[in-house]
């Protein structure tokens, strides 16, 4: 079933893009767990679908633009890890926005069950079983 764990992911990649926060909730299971990367301000842990709202809206509100590109899907069975670049605009200043960095996203039933991001992408692999 990885590969199905992989489109799901690349699915909710979609939702994200768009600003689509039900249909990314579509995708996870009702405990649906995120992890920020540890170092961004305001990071938080945020578990179920009211909490991964609330993330959702301190995620988007701050920018326009907001992108996140996928740039290399890695199935890791009940795991997918993703290479991201993200880009965005300050809504306020206009500033450039501009980061790499990987997710684990784990998965069971074809629904995400938890999302965690890493800033170092061996880091990333490790914590799904897998090394550079």
């Amino acid at each position: 079933m990885s590969q199905e764990n992989v489109e799901t992911v690349r699915k909710m990649y979609e939702a994200l893009n768009r600003d689509d926060v039900d249909g990314f909730l579509q995708l996870c299971a009702p405990g649906f767990e995120v992890r920020d990367l540890p170092e961004l301000p305001g990071s938080s842990v945020a578990v179920g679908h009211e909490a991964v709202r609330a993330w959702w809206d301190q995620l988007f509100d701050p920018f326009e633009d907001l992108r996140f590109d996928a740039e290399e899907f890695i199935d890791a069975g009940d795991r997918v890890v993703v290479l991201n670049h993200a880009t965005a605009r300050g809504r306020g200043s206009g500033a450039k926005v501009e980061m790499h960095f990987a997710s684990v996203w784990t998965l069971n039933d074809g629904k995400a069950v938890r999302f965690i991001s890493y800033s170092d992408h061996a880091e990333a692999l490790e914590a799904a079983g897998l090394s550079e």
